[in-house]
């Protein structure tokens, strides 16, 4: 930026007052903590201690997110779907900085959270193109899976349109067929195969999707898969998996009913309860699908039939031969499956319907669904068979039948707490919160002395942003029954309302409670090592690995703590370790790259970078972070080429700031302010943006434009420094004098400790010709930076005006020696001797300094000329 302020040639420019490139900053983590950032720059990760911790309980509630709320480290962009699982959100992974398909699951108590380790586990090492991959599983805030994000659309959506092509279904089963018997291979039952969980990229790939609720085979823990669980999508079940016992059979019948759907256009079997369709799946046999449409292949529909037998042993042995036999089909060659008269329909059906109405009875009350049954069998009161069938509902996902059933349960006994307790859940997930309120003001009402009650009122207030009222009803609930849970919950409603010393004091409480559980400590050493108290946060990252050695994601946060601490050989040594525990977590690469970078390290930052590439090639901040290295290494080529990936992979503001860096180095500033309009564009109250464009538009010398940028930028923030300081540097250049003045002046008053600030005021009083307010600020910086030889070449220029020679070739002299390369200590030192009519020195040095590029050539090559006239 030398031209910016060459008007005014004893005025410093821009150049020697840059912008920092590099900021660090510190992300969000489970809990809100205070923002340590400056938003630029490039932040380790702080990985939430809760993810391999999480509380369960009873009734805890499963948050409903609108679009633009967080979830853990997760940007929620919409919802996708609900299941009986969970709740599904298109979200942005801020750390990884990808888009990803977020689960949340809904209810989790402590035997299924030990499943879905183990099946996460084991569900993470499928590698199939027509698979979507599982990325991470999660236990904080709650339970929750995140997988790869599918953009297009899925049989559902082709089965609602009615116009699938016979051969374009052949190749689609083909390929799921396919999928399946790789996760079959691996020992993976999918247990919820659906057409809403088939799924077409825009590219044509055909894509299964949600193995959030697969059963892993062999992992030798009998209790996490109980007899009895009904897991999966009710119209798509296999009588067997109704029981309880899903198996690779199972699959194989859901894919049947899969297809059914895709050919007939309806359900294989379908009902007005839930309990109707259970029984119908168990005893009755589905309508032939040439029944419902003629033109359908009878070829086909006799390979449907036999997904769909009611005895596993009857269906196809496994996927493999359901791939030959449709590509025997696709070849007009003879398949396994026979073709279905109407003859053999009814006499299948004759021969079961004996059967069926010999075992009604055995049946019906081995399945807990049939509850009208069960009702005159055990006498149950009527609110209480809608309670129970309105719960079934909720918990596959089926919310409006949910409540429509609370509500019949309400108008049989209106003083049901537990429906309106249930409701007010159902209500919290549908974002109906104000009605949620209501019902569960009702409950509490009626169960005053329950905590859940207050507890899901808690919910609802957080969720409408009332933090107080949560805080009001957290510690009434925690009066009649303290627990952890509630603690943590209490805690995380100090943090919103930035209330950090209560939210730790919980954290205390929660520990007091249960001692043996790391979710606490790590969520404590994270707040703590927010507020920088880096002594507690170090305490509380010992505790969890004294109690858990394996734990990667306490060693990596323990490793950011070292890096802060300036202790890099130890933060380097966790990294390793943490890389040891898990190493194909990219985030461990990824912060020993930033590490790397932080003390200046580039050629190595490089490497682990690149391996937090290879390992997610998609991984658009690592590419950001590799671009910077390149840079500082000077290896611009690959800089930009990493700079543009990152762009391209994801659009983000921070990679548009950096670019615009790089355009700016290399002079072309109409591309440096395209992109920083860009990204303005997508962070429009970014102050630091306004700063950065008003420093490119005083590159151009266009200083009108610049400080209406620099004005934008400290609306938004009142203790902006940069935009006082290079306002002041604009108004300089136009020779507003005062309001330089003022602005650097307020500049100090925010940043007092920067003498680049006091050394830019003493500047302009040289400039103005006010001697000793000049003397003042140079002997300040001076004493506070001994070595600091610009301020003590201006300070000899002073010294020289106010008539001490000696003192200002003393302080000349002196720059000189601490920076022989600084071409404006010369040009300081010619100004005296010119002072002093020693105009053969004087030449000498200005000579000198132009040699070394001194910026305002013209300027001193004239005076140099008049000298020489004077000589004459």
């Amino acid at each position: 930026m030398q031209n910016q302020h060459n008007q005014n040639k004893k005025f410093s420019s821009a150049k020697d007052a840059k912008i920092p490139s590099d900021h660090s900053d510190f992300p969000n983590a489970e809990h809100k903590v205070p923002d340590t950032s400056n938003a630029i720059g490039d932040s380790f990760f702080i990985s939430s201690q809760n993810q391999n911790n999480q509380c369960s309980e009873q009734h805890e509630l499963s948050f409903a997110l609108a679009c633009g709320e967080t979830f853990s480290r997760y940007f929620i962009h919409e919802e996708l779907g609900r299941g009986g699982m969970g709740i599904v959100y298109k979200a942005f992974d801020k750390q990884l900085q990808r888009v990803v398909a977020l689960k949340i699951v809904l209810e989790a108590r402590h035997r299924d959270i030990q499943r879905f380790r183990l099946e996460s586990a084991a569900m993470a090492q499928l590698n199939h193109p027509g698979i979507t991959s599982l990325y991470e599983f999660g236990e904080t805030p709650r339970p929750h899976f995140t997988m790869e994000y599918v953009d297009g659309c899925t049989l559902a959506d082709l089965v609602q349109q009615k116009n699938i092509k016979p051969l374009f279904l052949i190749n689609v089963l083909t390929e799921v067929c396919q999928a399946l018997a790789h996760a079959h291979q691996k020992g993976i039952v999918h247990r919820d195969i659906k057409p809403s969980n088939i799924m077409f990229t825009k590219e044509g790939q055909t894509k299964i999707m949600d193995f959030g609720l697969a059963k892993v085979h062999n992992f030798g823990d009998k209790d996490l898969s109980k007899t009895g669980d009904i897991i999966g999508s009710i119209h798509y079940m296999a009588p067997e998996q109704i029981n309880g016992k899903a198996n690779a059979q199972s699959d194989i019948y859901s894919f049947g009913a899969t297809m059914y759907e895709a050919l007939t256009y309806q359900c294989v079997h379908d009902g007005d309860s839930f309990q109707n369709i259970l029984f119908d799946i168990l005893n009755k046999t589905p309508i032939l699908p040439r029944q419902i449409n003629p033109k359908i292949s009878p070829y086909l529909e006799a390979i449907c039939l036999k997904c769909l037998e009611k005895k596993p042993q009857e269906r196809y042995e496994n996927f493999k031969q359901l791939v030959r036999e449709f590509k025997n089909l696709k070849n007009n060659r003879p398949i396994m499956a026979k073709p279905h008269t109407a003859w053999d329909g009814m006499k299948i059906f004759a021969q079961r319907y004996g059967f069926i109405c010999a075992g009604i009875l055995t049946l019906v009350t081995a399945v807990l669904a049939t509850f009208m049954i069960t009702q005159w069998a055990l006498n149950i009161p009527k609110h209480e068979v809608y309670a129970k069938e309105a719960s079934i509902y909720k918990e596959s996902g089926q919310y409006q039948k949910a409540l429509v059933f609370y509500s019949k349960a309400l108008a049989q006994n209106p003083n049901y707490a537990l429906a309106y307790r249930e409701r007010a859940f159902v209500r919290i997930n549908q974002k109906d919160y104000y009605p949620a309120l209501t019902d569960i003001n009702k409950a509490i009402h009626l169960e005053k002395q329950n905590p859940i009650n207050f507890q899901i009122q808690g919910y609802a207030h957080v969720k409408l942003g009332q933090y107080q009222k949560a805080l009001d009803s957290f510690t009434h609930a925690l009066l009649i029954k303290p627990t952890y849970i509630l603690y943590i919950r209490r805690s995380e409603a100090y943090t919103a309302l930035r209330q950090y010393e209560k939210a730790v004091e919980d954290l205390n409480m929660a520990i007091t409670i249960d001692a043996n559980r790391t979710s606490a400590y790590g969520s404590r050493g994270n707040i703590y090592l927010a507020l920088r108290n880096y002594k507690r946060a170090l305490q509380d990252f010992d505790q969890v690995i004294s109690m858990n050695p394996n734990d990667d994601i306490a060693y990596n946060n323990r490793a950011t703590l070292y890096t802060q601490l300036k202790q890099y050989d130890k933060a380097l040594r966790d990294l390793d370790i943490a890389a040891s525990i898990n190493p194909k977590d990219v985030k461990i690469y990824y912060n020993r790259g930033l590490l790397y970078r932080k003390i200046h390290l580039y050629e190595k930052s490089i490497e682990p970078l690149s391996q937090a590439i290879r390992l997610q090639p998609n991984y658009a901040n690592a590419y950001s972070v590799r671009a910077r290295s390149f840079y500082q290494l000077r290896r611009y080529r690959e800089a930009m080429k990493d700079i543009n990936k990152a762009i391209s992979i994801t659009p983000y503001w921070n990679y548009y700031l950096h670019r615009s860096n790089f355009y700016s180095d290399f002079g072309k500033h109409q591309e440096a302010l395209r992109d920083l309009n860009r990204a303005i564009k997508l962070s429009p109250k970014n102050h630091l943006l306004y700063t950065r464009r008003g420093y490119q538009y005083a590159f151009l010398q266009k200083h009108d434009i610049a400080i209406q940028n620099y004005n934008t930028a400290i609306s938004l923030n009142r203790k902006n420094v940069d935009a006082y300081y290079y306002k002041a540097l604009s108004y300089a250049t136009q020779k507003k004098y005062q309001l330089a003045l003022e602005d650097l002046s307020r500049a100090m008053y925010l940043s007092p400790r920067n003498y680049q600030i006091r050394h830019s005021r003493g500047e302009l009083y040289l400039s103005l010709k006010k001697y000793h307010k000049a003397l003042n600020d140079f002997n300040e910086c001076v004493k506070k930076i001994p070595n600091n030889y610009k301020s003590l070449a201006k300070r000899g220029v002073v010294y020289a005006h106010l008539k001490k020679p000696q003192k200002a070739m003393s302080d000349l002299q002196q720059a000189i020696d601490l920076n022989p390369d600084y071409p404006n200590s010369y040009v300081c030192r010619g100004e005296v001797f010119r002072t002093l009519r020693q105009y053969k020195l004087a030449i000498q040095d200005w000579k000198k300094a132009l040699s070394l590029g001194y910026g305002d050539q013209a300027g001193i090559k004239k005076q140099i000329k008049e000298l020489q006239q004077k000589m004459k």
